[in-house]
């Protein structure tokens, strides 16, 4: 017998013989722990009913647009989209949405009570009336999307963005061309325009542009103006030169470079920038 030589020490493991790789045998079902049973992959009531109420939803969807005449993806179609119609055109399609003679009082009123006592669903309705409720009341969503955008805070002042443009040194058309990127001559002069609409006020920055200028107004304008000084203060300007105060701001400049997104400027800028460094000089 093969008996340990330290009778304190436990006996050695036997070698396990044989053995195989982890998962279902051949030929073996594989083991589905949901249900914890051999069912087959894709036939449990699990399965099928997610695969049911699939089709159940597509099913829906499908009809809901056809009764409702929009495209697949619920939207307008596209001879109904206003994004591309003359002032003209769109006119003509508010009108076949609005001009209706007023409805008299009681037939508002038992209009309400039908709507109120059978809740009036869109697919009870025929096809046509269907579709001019939806409109209707989309054309009301988009109005009064339109109005709080209007009636909404602007990002930045006119004053801060006349501001940001003296910090940097540029004119409108070079801010616009630090910002277009690789958008085009068009892109540049609707850029223009903006910037010029919104140093004048007469509109609201709440555009994707207005984003970008926000995020230089804050780096350049409302940052330096917290950290002590309005209009934001420039580093050829007449500083402290004591040993302590330079350390600490030359500290924070370099944070604050490290932080910053680089916005590429356009040629001309960089050769006015370029001429303002060595008139200083």
């Amino acid at each position: 017998m093969n008996e340990p030589s330290d009778p304190t020490e436990p006996p050695p493991r036997r070698r396990r013989r044989g053995g195989r790789k982890p998962g279902p045998r051949p030929g073996q079902k594989p083991f589905n722990p949901l249900a914890r049973t051999w069912v087959e992959q894709g036939k449990s009531w699990l399965a099928r009913k997610a695969k049911t109420d699939r089709e159940r939803r597509i099913a829906e969807a499908a009809f809901l647009a056809n009764h409702l005449k929009l495209d697949e993806r619920g939207r307008l179609p596209e001879n109904e989209r206003s994004g591309d119609k003359s002032l003209q055109a769109r006119q003509e399609r508010y009108a076949k949405l609005l001009n209706y003679p007023p409805i008299p009082e009681g037939e508002r009123q038992r209009l309400e009570g039908l709507i109120a006592r059978y809740g009036l669903p869109l697919t009870a309705l025929s096809s046509e009336t269907a579709a001019f409720i939806v409109r209707r009341v989309m054309m009301d969503f988009h109005k009064l999307s339109s109005l709080r955008r209007a009636n909404s805070e602007p990002m930045f002042t006119p004053e801060e963005l006349i501001e940001l443009m003296r910090v940097l040194k540029v004119t409108p058309t070079q801010l616009a061309d630090m910002l277009v990127g690789n958008q085009g001559p068009q892109a540049t002069n609707n850029f223009r325009g903006s910037i010029f609409r919104w140093m004048h006020g007469a509109s609201k920055p709440t555009s994707t542009l207005a984003l970008k200028v926000n995020a230089l107004i804050e780096r350049y304008v409302r940052r330096p103006q917290r950290s002590g000084g309005y209009p934001a203060p420039r580093k050829e300007d007449q500083l402290s030169t004591e040993k302590d105060t330079v350390r600490r701001r030359n500290s924070r400049w370099a944070q604050e470079e490290k932080r910053a997104i680089p916005i590429p400027l356009a040629p001309s800028a960089r050769k006015d920038r370029a001429d303002a460094t060595e008139t200083n000089q």
